[in-house]
């Protein structure tokens, strides 16, 4: 086993949580996701929408053909 150097050591930087403010960092990380969490929500939501809409229409359809063709036109 080697011994440790000093370039092995890391050295806080101005950046680490632990330094002064440096939790703003994580804060901001922390709200970051929640804003994209709450975009996907809303995309999936949206797509929830169009799937919903297309399925009620191919029903209509459905129903339209089905029925000219039971009455054999």
């Amino acid at each position: 086993m080697s011994a440790m150097t000093s370039d092995d050591i890391v050295q806080a930087s101005s950046d680490s949580f632990w330094e002064v403010d440096g939790y703003r960092r994580t804060v901001k990380r922390v709200e970051d996701g929640s804003v994209q969490c709450a975009e996907l929500m809303k995309m999936t939501q949206e797509r929830a929408d169009i799937e919903r809409d297309y399925a009620k229409r191919l029903k209509l359809w459905t129903k339209k053909w089905n029925d000219n063709f039971d009455r054999g036109a």
